[in-house]
């Protein structure tokens, strides 16, 4: 799931990605360039909520989904409340 926070709404709108592998990614990404209108529209779902969003991750067990969170964050792609 992906959830969108654009302001004046008091709850996010979502969207379910159900994506489960990488080939499913890529197939999804694959799509976009060959459709531009669907591409145009997820960028303005995205100008909305001034590319503030959430992806729901799951993993079969916590080792995974802790690697998948270390990943995320070398990358600088999770949100970190200041202390």
């Amino acid at each position: 799931d992906v959830s969108y926070y654009i302001p004046g709404f008091t709850e996010p709108l979502k969207r379910d990605v159900n994506v489960y592998d990488p080939r499913e990614a890529q197939r999804f990404l694959d799509r976009l360039q060959s459709n531009p209108k669907r591409k145009r529209d997820l960028e303005r779902l995205y100008r909305l909520s001034d590319n503030i969003h959430s992806h729901k991750i799951c993993a079969p067990d916590k080792e995974s989904l802790n690697k998948i969170i270390e990943e995320l964050d070398k990358r600088g792609l999770l949100y970190k409340e200041k202390e």
